[in-house]
């Protein structure tokens, strides 16, 4: 019976030295350590370096024009009076002759000169040809000057037979050659010396130092 009461004193004493013992100091206590939010820097952007605007200068074309068609090509009628004969392109203008010496043709017109045509026809012989009804006497002194269907060229002479074309008249003009002792050539028409001659869109012109019969 002691022996109970012994152990049940000694349990008592136990709890009561435990109850004595003042509890853990929890304000001493080192906190567990908490890991603070990290704070995520946000990507770093690649900032590109902006230049200034270069302003190049504006290259400007020149203006494009349509090309220039290329001159008419000259006939007989628009050279006649610019190669030495203005007095016979005139006379030819009188007797309504000269515009159909702008068409095809061909056409071989030997033109005299302005000396040439004065002799031929002086200031009052003419106005009295002009005067003429239908001015017959004009048209054929001029006709006998042209040659309708056919570009004389000058290869076409012979030299000893020579070349001979009729003219709007009917009538047979003959083209020669004759040289000269330095062998120099010179081309006739009938008797007339040739001073000049031209080529032409639509013919041949050979100025003459004599008008023809």
């Amino acid at each position: 019976m002691k022996l109970q009461l012994s152990a049940l004193s000694l349990v008592i004493g136990l709890a009561a030295c435990g109850g004595d013992n003042p509890p853990a100091n929890t304000a001493n206590a080192t906190p567990s350590a908490t890991t603070a939010p990290t704070e995520t820097a946000p990507p770093a952007t690649a900032t590109a370096e902006v230049k200034p605007e270069e302003h190049k200068p504006v290259e400007t074309k020149p203006e494009e024009h349509p090309a220039e068609p290329p001159p008419a090509p000259k006939t007989v009628a628009d050279l006649i009076g610019s190669s030495g004969a203005s007095k016979f392109e005139h006379a030819l203008k009188e007797a309504g002759l000269l515009d159909e010496l702008k068409n095809e043709g061909p056409w071989t017109v030997f033109a005299p000169t302005d000396e040439a045509f004065d002799k031929k026809w002086p200031e009052k012989k003419l106005e009295k040809l002009l005067k003429e009804k239908d001015m017959k006497g004009l048209k054929a002194a001029l006709n006998a000057h042209i040659v309708k269907g056919h570009k004389i060229a000058k290869t076409e002479i012979d030299p000893k037979k020579g070349f001979s074309q009729k003219n709007e008249n009917g009538k047979a003009v003959k083209l020669t050659t004759k040289k000269a002792k330095d062998g120099t050539e010179t081309v006739l028409v009938g008797a007339a010396k040739v001073k000049d001659e031209h080529d032409v869109s639509n013919g041949a012109i050979y100025i003459i130092e004599a008008a023809l019969p």
